[in-house]
């Protein structure tokens, strides 16, 4: 009777991946990482650029809907001008602009005088990721108060002449009303401290301008001497 050979066992089947295996898997994930941060890191920043300029521009509608209602005249209060530094965080003083005219853009009313931002309102008009991210205290989202050049005057330009008509401002177009604060931007305030160290969106500031319109201004230009 014939005899058959039994076929050969099959190769043991491995299991899990060498480390050399691994390794490079490892390599591949690290260099995809290196590739992708800056990317995302980019988008997010124009995410948050473009939610600072939509949130500058609701203010303005908001300034221009308080003229109409005010025959042209300039925001003011019987405290005095707005208040230079304005933030998301706000009492019922009314040199700030969501007590003067938040209404219009539908900030809701403060019922505090608390100074202390966990006691304070809060309306997220003026308040964008960029700068949550980077403020190191309380202090404002954005800075008024820069020169306006006036049509009576042949004098340097100074602050906006609150509680006068606005149709007293020469160029609306390119007098910036409110602009990103930093602290390069206002280095003696006394909230400096508290700021951002740079600008938040690197080469330039959103800034509004009295006319409303949005620009992102470039960091070199010195909005405090235009």
């Amino acid at each position: 009777m014939p005899r058959y050979n039994a076929p050969p066992s099959p190769p043991p089947l491995r299991s899990g991946f060498s480390l050399v295996e691994l390794l490079v898997v490892v390599a591949i994930f690290g260099i995809l990482a290196a590739i992708l941060f800056p990317v995302i890191s980019a988008v997010r920043n124009k995410s948050s650029s473009a939610q600072c300029a939509s949130q500058l521009r609701q203010v303005g509608m908001a300034f221009q809907m308080y003229l109409q209602d005010h025959n042209n005249i300039l925001p003011t209060s019987y405290l005095g001008a707005p208040f230079s530094g304005q933030s998301p965080y706000y009492n019922r003083d009314p040199r700030r602009i969501q007590t003067i005219y938040g209404i219009y853009w539908g900030a809701p009313e403060s019922r505090t005088w608390s100074n202390s931002e966990s006691e304070m309102s809060f309306d997220g008009t003026l308040a964008w990721s960029a700068w949550e991210n980077n403020r190191r205290g309380p202090g404002p989202s954005i800075i008024g108060n820069l020169p306006a050049k006036l049509t009576t005057s042949d004098e340097p330009a100074k602050q906006p002449p609150w509680g006068s008509s606005f149709l007293l401002l020469e160029k609306p177009s390119s007098t910036p009303m409110y602009t990103e604060a930093d602290a390069l931007l206002v280095p003696s305030a006394g909230w400096s401290k508290f700021l951002p160290e740079k600008p938040v969106h690197g080469s330039y500031r959103n800034t509004l301008f009295f006319d409303s319109h949005v620009e992102q201004v470039d960091v070199e230009i010195d909005l405090r001497t235009l």
